[in-house]
């Protein structure tokens, strides 16, 4: 029980000192439920070594068959909450006690704490129950202190990139140290250091043909409406908005995607005060708590946007603060499973072979503005990276761009006689 409780005061430091997301605690949450149910029952944290960590290494890559990525991905977790677990094991955070429980209770009792400015909310299912404690090897505590910190990764050879919250200190002092405390928790990273080898795996993308096709199944499922000054139709290829979003609202979250690269979860969570009232531009809340701005240049598009956003708003009254712009039939905001749904068939329907996701057309945005000349800085700050060492793997795709350049080049051409 020392280890499931160590777990669990993890996810909650994760969740709301952090500020991680509900999907990357839910991740954080299987990969150390992996790691516990390879250990021998009743394991404590302390028992784990250099020896237990390559044993499971062995056991994921060897026995199991799992892929390499799986694997620096559960040891970049398991990285964290060793690095988490020496921390606290200190002494910064002892038994239950009135002084150390006001942070904890915040959560525990529904209330909401206020993190960085912004309001924070537990995860469900995240957190130590009220008067639960941690052991590690002697050392009672009762989860994550305000003067704790953690390296997301903890120096992992693993991109952890947006999944980090606010900044946080790694080497700030906790509590007593060693000599204060002989049971400290060694850390087993200490001497382990994961050799697993990096494949960069160059992301899916479509291409500019099969782009045009999806663009232009979306055009064709929206008829045109006629103008109320001249009874002619609108132009072409604006979509028809209504309240319910339909195909329409549809329409315009895919050319969305594909025109600022936006993450579908970020674009379900779009409000409408987040919308320019011209639809020129958008205020995205995207990952690791980075807010960035995103232009809309196209005129149809933004006169588009722009619709949607003054009917919705119509809709909802005065108050737009929390209205969703993207809804469902019912009202609630649209949820990423219906995009990738929808987006499926929609993509099937314009001939398509290929499964396309939301996050192809992510790729794809990023991909067609490199190839276009893009400074790759300005793709970095659209696309939200926090590294634009993550960005520079959409210059290994632009192979478009290669074979124009090759091509006019003509270098054995250059050479023959004329």
């Amino acid at each position: 029980m020392a280890f499931r409780a160590a777990v669990e005061g993890f996810l909650q430091f994760c969740a709301i000192e952090r500020q991680m997301s509900p999907h990357t605690v839910a991740a954080y949450r299987a990969d150390l439920s992996d790691f516990l149910k390879f250990l021998p029952i009743g394991a404590a944290p302390g028992e784990v070594g250099e020896a237990a960590l390559r044993a499971y290494l062995t056991d994921m890559v060897g026995e199991r068959g799992l892929s390499v990525a799986t694997g620096r991905r559960r040891f970049a977790c398991l990285r964290a909450f060793f690095r988490w677990l020496t921390e606290i094991s200190t002494g910064a955070v002892l038994t239950e006690t009135a002084g150390d429980r006001a942070v904890r209770n915040a959560s525990c009792a529904g209330e909401t704490p206020s993190v960085g400015g912004r309001t924070a909310k537990p995860s469900a299912g995240v957190g130590p129950k009220p008067g639960l404690s941690i052991e590690v090897d002697g050392v009672r505590g009762a989860g994550a202190g305000a003067g704790s910190s953690l390296s997301a990764g903890g120096g992992a050879e693993v991109e952890a990139g947006d999944r980090t919250g606010p900044d946080v200190d790694p080497g700030a002092a906790v509590g007593p140290g060693p000599a204060q405390n002989p049971t400290l928790l060694e850390n087993p990273f200490k001497t382990f250091r994961l050799r697993l080898p990096r494949r960069k795996r160059l992301p899916r993308t479509l291409s500019r043909p099969e782009a045009a096709a999806l663009m232009g199944s979306l055009r064709r499922s929206v008829p045109e409406r006629p103008s109320p000054a001249s009874g002619r139709t609108a132009t072409a290829g604006l979509p028809r908005v209504s309240l319910s979003p339909g195909e329409a609202g549809f329409a315009i979250a895919l050319q969305l995607m594909v025109a600022t690269g936006i993450r579908v979860g970020e674009l379900c969570r779009l409000r409408l005060d987040e919308v320019a009232p011209d639809g020129g531009a958008l205020r995205i809340h995207g990952k690791g708590a980075r807010d960035r701005m995103a232009y809309i240049t196209d005129a149809a598009l933004a006169a588009a946007l722009a619709r949607l956003r003054a009917e919705r708003a119509a809709f909802a009254g005065a108050d737009t603060v929390a209205v969703p712009l993207f809804v469902n039939r019912r009202g609630t905001p649209l949820r990423p499973q219906s995009i990738r749904a929808r987006l499926r068939v929609r993509a099937r329907d314009a001939g398509l072979s290929r499964r396309v996701t939301p996050h192809m057309l992510r790729h794809t945005a990023a991909t067609l503005l490199i190839e276009t000349g893009v400074d790759i800085r300005f793709v970095q700050r659209l696309l939200g990276h926090a590294s634009i060492a993550t960005t520079e793997i959409y210059t290994h795709v632009s192979d478009e761009a290669l074979r124009t350049t090759l091509a006019r080049a003509d270098v054995l051409g250059a050479l023959r006689p004329h």
